[in-house]
C-alpha cells in the first residue's frame, strides 16, 4: 500500500513539473528563441540523471544492447519534446496540453503495425472519437484555423506515441536510465548545433539565465519521478492521474496568461480525454 501511494504521489508531482516546464515555455517564449529553451532544458536535466545513473549502473552507465531502437527513442523524444514546445506559445498552453492526450490514441493506433498488437471494435471506435474531439478543439469551420501551431501540437503526440513504443522494445534489452541519459546527451548536442549555426542568442540576463537553469532541473526531477511512479503503481491506476493536465493546464491559462475557454474546447477536451482513458484501460 505504501507503494501504491508513492505511485500515486510521484504521478501528481510529473504533472506539476510538466504544467511548470510549460508555463516557463510560454513565458520565456516571448523574448527567448524555443531552440534556446530546449538547449538549456537538455543540457541542464543530465546532471541529476547522471548521478542517478552512477549509482545504478557504475562504469556500465552507457552501455547499450539494443542500438537501433535507441537511436529512433531518442530521434522521436527529441521530436515529440520539440513540437509540443513549439506548439505551447502558439496554441497556448491549454489546447498544446490537450492535443498531448491524443497519445494514448496514437499507441493504440500503431500498436498493431509495431507491437503485432490487435485493436477491436471498441478501440477503433475510440480512436474515431478522439479525432472528432480534435476537430472539435481545432474548430476547422473557423477561417485561419490551420497554421504551425496545430501541426505541432498535433506532431508531438504522434511522436511521443512512436516514442513509448520504441520505449517498450527498449524496456526488454536496456536500463531506462542509460536510454534517457543517451536522449538527453543527444538533444544537448542537437540544439547546441542548432543555436551555434541558427546564431541564436544566449541571454546575459542572470534572472532569465537562472530561469532557463531551472526549467532543465525541472525536467530532471520529472523524469526522476515519472520512472519511480511507473514503479510502484500500475500504469491502470495511474491513467486517470495524467488527465489532471488538462484541468491544471487550464487553471494556469487562464490566471497567468489569459487563454479563453470555450465550449468547442471542453467538449473537445472531454471527448479527447474520455477516448484516451478508454484506450488505456482496454489495453492493461
Amino acid at each position: 500500500m505504501e507503494n501504491y501511494r508513492l505511485g500515486i504521489v510521484t504521478a501528481i508531482f510529473e504533472i506539476v513539473f510538466s504544467i511548470a516546464i510549460a508555463t516557463f515555455v510560454k513565458f520565456l517564449s516571448a523574448d527567448i528563441s524555443v531552440f534556446v529553451i530546449l538547449l538549456f532544458r537538455y543540457l541542464f536535466c543530465m546532471p541529476l540523471l547522471l548521478i542517478i545513473g552512477f549509482m545504478q549502473r557504475g562504469n556500465d552507465l552507457l552501455k547499450v544492447d539494443n542500438r537501433s531502437v535507441l537511436i529512433a527513442r531518442t530521434t522521436l523524444g527529441i521530436l515529440g519534446l520539440a513540437t509540443w514546445f513549439l506548439a505551447i506559445p502558439i496554441l497556448g498552453i491549454i489546447k498544446a496540453t490537450v492535443l498531448g492526450q491524443l497519445m494514448a490514441i496514437f499507441i493504440t493506433f500503431f500498436a498493431p503495425l509495431l507491437l503485432k498488437e490487435k485493436i477491436t471494435l471498441g478501440g477503433w471506435l475510440a480512436i474515431t472519437f478522439g479525432f472528432l474531439g480534435t476537430l472539435l478543439i481545432l474548430r476547422p469551420d473557423l477561417e485561419g484555423w490551420w497554421n504551425y501551431g496545430i501541426i505541432f501540437g498535433i506532431l508531438a503526440p504522434f511522436f511521443a506515441g512512436l516514442m513509448n513504443i520504441s520505449l517498450r522494445k527498449l524496456g526488454d534489452s536496456d536500463w531506462p536510465i542509460t536510454t534517457a541519459l543517451w536522449y538527453n546527451f543527444a538533444g544537448a548536442v542537437l540544439f547546441s548545433g542548432i543555436c551555434f549555426l541558427g546564431n541564436y542568442q544566449i541571454p546575459l540576463d542572470k534572472v532569465t539565465l537562472l530561469i532557463l537553469i531551472i526549467v532543465g532541473l525541472i525536467a530532471s526531477l520529472q523524469q526522476f519521478v515519472l520512472a519511480v511512479s511507473r514503479a510502484h503503481a500500475p500504469a491502470v491506476n495511474l491513467a486517470p492521474i495524467s488527465y489532471l493536465m488538462v484541468p491544471s493546464s487550464i487553471f494556469v491559462g487562464v490566471l497567468l496568461f489569459k487563454e479563453t475557454i470555450t465550449t468547442s474546447l471542453v467538449v473537445g477536451s472531454i471527448v479527447i480525454i474520455s477516448s484516451a482513458y478508454y484506450t488505456v484501460r482496454k489495453r492493461q
